[in-house]
């Protein structure tokens, strides 16, 4: 899968006015709740930089795949999402994209892990067809067996050793902290490992602690003191041996250090509970402001995508009552009068 170059300020600025030409605001107002859900790697790229990475992942597991033998055809290959498809103008198959990644950040699974699991999953119900993004979550039939196939698939162990195989999660070195969301939520998610104990406690005090300065050593220790403070010890002096040895510093820019849906329009600020404890949502509000005003000079609306849609439902709703009512008209009919001494 590529790695998005993380955009500019005005790049970004730009892009949230895109994605809100495009993508309905009832489907993008539940990002600043995903944020703390999915995978860390995603939480400060933008929705629209999601979207291009979930497409190429999915691609390049639609090509990595050959046809299975079920029955004399076999599952039938399909090119992936079209390269052509236009990030820029409103398309079904677009919010379809943006809503089956939607469904993999609540899971908080990297997109290639994801879409790799749903395909083995319609491989093994003996499916003709490769799973369409919007056809990837499980339907209402089939979710107790998804769900259970999903925790045999991915459990914490296979979530800590792809977390230290992940790149890019420099946002959540503590030298890095600023109290946002995305942050707290990962130091809470570490800290589950570690209590699940999905390694060897001096190895992940080594790591978690030392390397990667993800926890403090007290967040660690106070998760069961006896057991991680013998943890600390066998892991500084492996440490003073040269054995765990500390990440450098990379600072964040001020790019960086924005959430995927800081400025971004539809969400609510004052109901979502990600926004009340964000230490940047004066600035958020203030540029969603800018986004919002934009829409309105350009689109006459704040969401464009979604009242366009409602015009043509009212529309439709109109032309549907007067055929009814055209058809429930009784029909005229002129009776002739008597002839005169009939």
């Amino acid at each position: 899968m590529k790695t998005i170059t993380p955009p500019t300020s005005l790049m970004r600025e730009n892009e949230l006015l895109r994605l809100a030409t495009v993508i309905p605001h009832v489907y993008l107002r539940d990002e600043a709740a995903l944020i703390g859900l999915k995978w860390p790697a995603y939480r400060f790229h933008s929705p629209m930089q999601l979207n291009l990475m979930f497409r190429d992942a999915y691609n390049d597991t639609c090509h990595s795949r050959r046809p299975y033998n079920s029955g004399e055809e076999g599952w039938v290959p399909i090119g992936g999402i079209s390269p052509t498809l236009n990030f820029s103008k409103v398309s079904g198959q677009l919010t379809q994209l943006h809503v089956a990644r939607q469904q993999a950040d609540l899971l908080g699974m990297p997109y290639e892990d994801y879409i790799r699991f749903c395909f083995d999953f319609a491989e093994r119900r003996v499916r003709k067809f490769i799973p369409r993004p919007n056809q990837l979550a499980p339907s209402p039939a089939a979710r107790e067996t998804w769900f259970a196939k999903l925790k045999t698939y991915w459990p914490d162990e296979v979530i800590w050793t792809r977390l230290l195989s992940t790149a890019g999660l420099e946002s959540y070195d503590l030298r890095n902290d600023l109290g946002l969301p995305a942050q707290s939520r990962f130091r809470q998610q570490v800290l589950r490992l570690a209590q699940r104990q999905v390694t060897n406690n001096a190895t992940f005090y080594g790591l978690a602690v030392l390397e990667r300065r993800w926890l403090r050593p007290e967040d660690v220790v106070a998760v069961n003191p006896p057991v991680w403070e013998q943890a600390r010890l066998s892991a500084e002096t492996d440490d003073r041996g040269g054995g765990h040895i500390a990440a450098p510093h990379v600072p964040l820019t001020d790019m960086g250090q924005r959430q995927g849906c800081f400025g971004l329009p539809g969400v609510d600020a004052s109901t979502d509970e990600s926004c009340r404890a964000c230490s940047a949502r004066q600035a958020c509000d203030m540029l969603r402001d800018d986004i919002i005003v934009r829409l309105r000079e350009q689109h006459g609306c704040d969401d464009p995508v979604g009242e366009a849609k409602r015009l043509a439902n009212r529309v439709r709703v109109r032309r549907h009552r007067a055929k009814n009512k055209d058809a429930a008209a009784p029909l005229l009919k002129v009776i002739p009068s008597p002839e005169p001494g009939a």
